[in-house]
């Protein structure tokens, strides 16, 4: 039963009713309503229809003051984790902060837009149906001095507080974080971990080394939130069997030392005790570790038994947003009814139904506020009964009794480093060591710190490495906070040349910049370029989307050689950042972009280097279906061409070009490198009725479309004689034409002689009407066929000879009378006895 649960928790319900304390101002106006309100530990603050923020105090729920603002109706209000600062916004797009809300002097609202950013080279969040996005989830980040804005379209933006937080502003710039497809829910965050949840998907960002990751692959449609879970151990200290056990065999010892109790908010939480809570529809939830793997699902639509005798028990709540009470339970509601939840234990700890139309809950601490769509106000306090937990007292070994670190730092260090990591017991892992050296600094041993160092580099007949504290610390500022307790005897710091980390841990690789920590100040405009590319490329992995008016955006303010450059140095940025085959991704990120009509109007250098890369961009990706096809001896050409070709209209304007301007040298530059490009060559060859070239081309391409078209536009018998010529030599010689030297080639492999590979085909599998398309079931991504027939069966007997035919080129007894000279080299049944019926009649199907 619920009330079982909350006597569990230790948990009592108090209600207090304060409707007519916030109406107080409002008492002489029917205009002007609250829309949205938040709490902190010592305001409450609602926004206005009218652009105003009313403050109130918490305790006594005086009205305080007005802070009036040009923002209109306000839609969010958000204030900062130590109260000082509040976040706005509107349903147009417009945000606003109060900086100092302690402050003596009159408040103002600083305003922005966003896509502020966009003059700077930022990326602007018009959505892709044209309307504007409007703020619908804020998030504060460390000290406050971060304010993230998630908004209707799917964009995550930085407002970094530090860079005028004291100066005279004239404006205020966002800076986009993360691009999704849809509307955000909620934003969560822990240490340098953002989580947004939208409507379809969770997404778990690193801030710091700007990595991305999708929560779970099981999409979903709708208003569900996300947080962290952090274990708080001021509430719920409930002990385990270990911490019993330990606590009965250390009753009655003369060593147990009380006097070193550290307080509960002294306490480490451990990384693997943090937990990631996705909503899901159905009343459940997804439980993922800090990783963001999800661990397993918790189903709460049959928790509530004590429902069954107040409303149905199969009913459906939608988790929308995900609020935490009390560092372990999760307050959800919907528009009638609130639910507390223990997410770990799966377990529905409070139900209340009977509070109203609810509009928003805010929490604070142990009370929760209520406002609802009528403008009623009430605050339920959850008061927390402590209880005594038996303290988990050290173990004895061999009589003795052991030293935890949390308890005594100086003898492990003392212990690590003078015996040099030699003796049994040593406490040699990562946190054992940060945990010691944080106990250490924070006590009254912090003086003594430099004896234990000096110990150490004394130790063995070799002087040990020196120890590295920075690199323990894991940053400047932990190293310079630790610095300031030393002794400041300059002696003492000689270090040798060979310094190490006493552990070994991952150092994330030398970046460019963080998103989270970096202002814009500091960058040059080409840096803020560089950076915007990369966010745009990120987002575009996690939404799964192309992002081609993003990439525009930023492009079309810089010309070709700018481009070239900027793309440079996106490729440094991707190789810092371990992406792998950079240089693949920055060209796919520019040819998305790249406009082909561009090609005849830019410079030669920036020719050059489209050509580049258009030609290092296929021989990577298709590189296994290049091996596969025989180049001539001579001059290293390929016989034939591959099928597949990225960004083909690329490549057939760069020959366009190069053709027009007969530079013939760049084109066979193009097709010895990306044979597909012999398609584009054939088609001038037919235009300009190069007989000695053209029958030879269409033959090897073995593209249908080519040869319907040369069919029509300029074969007469004598050139179906040099095609059947063609034919024999190579089913009878296994041998092609190169294309480039003309000379006669023998295949290494048979088995890659078409005319063979046809044949074993047709043996294979049932005779199909070569002018029927509808047999053929490309599933090959990327494949440009060029005609409508499959390109294998090109290379058959009665295709060539069905589309002389069909084609009306010739008739059928000018066709029966040529084939009588080959009858002998020709193989029985190669031809089907349809072929004859269409000469004799001279139809076609």
């Amino acid at each position: 039963m619920i009330m079982d649960a909350l006597r569990h928790y230790g948990l009592s319900q108090q209600r207090t009713e304060l409707t007519s304390a916030i109406q107080l101002p409002l008492r002489n106006t029917r205009r002007i309503k609250f829309t949205c309100f938040d709490v902190s530990e010592k305001y409450i603050i609602f926004g206005a229809n009218s652009g105003s923020l009313y403050v109130y105090d918490r305790e006594s729920v005086n009205f305080l003051s007005i802070i009036p603002s040009q923002l209109g109706t306000i839609s969010q209000v958000q204030i900062s984790s130590n109260g000082k600062q509040i976040a706005v916004a509107n349903m147009r797009g417009a945000i606003g902060v109060v900086l100092d809300l302690d402050g003596s002097a009159s408040k103002e609202v600083l305003l922005t837009e966003l896509g502020g950013g966009e003059a700077a080279g930022g990326v602007g969040v018009v959505g892709r149906s044209g309307t504007t996005a409007f703020v619908t989830s804020f998030c504060w980040g460390e000290d406050d001095k971060e304010l993230y804005c998630g908004d209707s379209k799917g964009t995550v933006s930085l407002l970094q507080l530090s860079m005028f937080m004291g100066r005279n502003i004239l404006n205020m710039t966002l800076s986009p974080v993360l691009l999704l497809e849809n509307h955000i829910v909620q934003i969560d965050r822990y240490k340098e971990l953002l989580l947004v949840s939208t409507l379809s998907k969770c997404v778990l960002c690193n801030t710091q080394r700007e990595e991305f990751k999708q929560i779970g692959n099981r999409p979903r449609d709708g208003l569900y939130g996300a947080t962290f879970i952090v274990p708080n151990p001021e509430y719920f200290n409930t002990p385990t069997e270990e911490d019993l056990e330990d606590a009965k065999s250390m009753e009655g010892s003369d060593d147990n030392d009380n006097d070193q109790r550290s307080s509960p908010s002294g306490v480490k939480i451990a990384q693997d005790q943090v937990r990631i809570f996705c909503s899901r529809p159905g009343s459940r939830l997804w439980e993922a570790d800090i990783d963001g793997n999800v661990l397993r699902t918790h189903q709460f639509r049959h928790r509530s038994t004590d429902r069954e005798a107040n409303g149905p028990c199969n009913e459906i709540i939608a988790f929308k947003l995900l609020q935490k009470v009390l560092g372990r339970l999760i307050l959800v509601h919907d528009d009638r009814e609130i639910f507390l939840i223990d997410p770990i234990a799966s377990q529905v700890v409070l139900w209340i139904n009977n509070v109203g139309d609810i509009s928003r809950v805010r929490l604070v601490g142990e009370d929760i506020y209520v406002f609802g769509n009528d403008q009623t106000m009430m605050k339920l306090r959850l008061d927390v009964e402590q209880k005594e937990v038996p303290k988990r007292l050290p173990k004895k070994i061999n009589g003795k009794k052991s030293s935890p670190f949390k308890e005594n730092g100086v003898y492990i260090l003392d212990h690590l480093f003078n015996n040099n990591g030699l003796k049994e017991g040593t406490l040699q892992t990562e946190s054992t060591i940060k945990e010691a050296l944080a106990s250490v600094v924070r006590g009254k041993y912090g003086r003594n710190i430099k004896q234990m160092f000096l110990g150490y580099d004394q130790m063995g007949p070799e002087r040990p490495k020196t120890l590295n504290i920075s690199k323990v610390y894991n940053s400047e500022e932990s190293y310079n906070n630790m610095v300031q307790v030393l002794p400041t005897d300059e002696s003492s710091y000689a270090e040798d040349d060979c310094s190490e980390d006493v552990v070994p841990k991952r150092n994330p690789p030398k970046k460019m910049f963080s998103m989270s920590l970096l202002s814009d100040y500091q960058l040059s405009e080409d840096d803020k370029t560089v950076r915007n590319l990369y966010l745009v490329y990120r987002s575009s992995i996690i939404s799964n989307l192309n992002f081609a008016d993003r990439y525009a955006k930023i492009f079309d303010a810089y010309d070709t050689e700018s481009i070239v450059s900027l793309l440079h140095k996106l490729e440094i940025v991707m190789d810092e950042n371990n992406e792998e085959q950079s240089r693949l991704k920055c060209i796919k990120i520019y040819f998305d972009y790249l406009k082909v009509e561009l090609i005849w109007e830019i410079d030669v250098e920036s020719r050059a280097f489209i050509k580049q890369c258009f030609i290092e961009y296929n021989k990577m990706l298709l590189h296994e279906e290049l091996c596969e096809l025989e180049k001539c001896e001579s001059c290293g050409h390929y016989l034939r061409t591959n099928i597949n070709c990225h960004y083909p209209e690329i490549g057939t304007t760069l020959i366009q070009y190069y053709w027009s301007r007969k530079d013939y040298a760049h084109c066979f530059e193009l097709v010895q490198q990306i044979p597909f490009l012999w398609h584009t060559i054939t088609k001038f060859y037919i235009q300009d009725n190069r007989e000695d070239k053209a029958i030879q081309c269409i033959w090897n391409v073995g593209d249908p479309g080519l040869l319907e078209r040369a069919a029509c536009e300029m074969f007469t018998m004598d050139h179906w004689r040099q095609l059947l010529d063609l034919m024999l030599t190579c089913y009878n010689s296994n041998s092609l034409m190169c294309l480039n030297c003309d000379k006669l080639c023998t295949l290494a492999d048979p088995g890659r002689n078409p005319m063979w590979r046809e044949q074993q085909n047709q043996a294979q599998s049932p005779v199909v009407n070569p002018k029927d398309n509808n047999h053929i079931n490309n599933n090959n991504i990327g494949i440009t066929t060029r005609g409508s027939t499959n390109v294998n069966r090109f290379y058959s007997w009665n295709y060539i000879l069905n589309t002389a035919i069909d084609q009306k080129c010739v008739d059928g007894k000018s066709m029966l009378k040529l084939l009588r000279g080959y009858d002998e080299y020709i193989p029985k049944g190669a031809i089907s006895t349809s072929f004859y019926l269409k000469c004799l009649l001279n139809v076609s199907d």
